[in-house]
């Protein structure tokens, strides 16, 4: 069911922005569409978490999955857990 729906998201964004381009335009072959498809999500994924770009639900069921960046995920994941820490309250 996740396959279809991911299935059917890209083919949507593809066929919706992949058009021809114009005789004379600055577009060149491959280009079209290219700022809208780097703006791609699917759907399913949308409420995924994403640090260092990569999905840390995944990674947590798939810990011996290596990681491209090491440094870039950790650094990543002190970030978002620094920037979710509740302020101390002083006395």
């Amino acid at each position: 069911m996740e396959t279809e729906r991911t299935t059917a998201s890209t083919a949507d964004t593809v066929s919706g922005h992949h058009a021809p381009a114009e005789p004379g335009s600055a577009a060149t072959a491959g280009s079209a569409g290219t700022t809208t498809a780097s703006g791609f999500r699917f759907a399913a994924l949308g409420k995924e978490l994403v640090v260092a770009g990569v999905f840390v639900r995944v990674y947590n069921e798939r810990p011996n999955f290596p990681v491209a960046d090491p440094a870039a995920f950790c650094k990543g994941l002190v970030t978002f857990i620094h920037s979710h820490m509740k302020p101390e309250v002083s006395s």
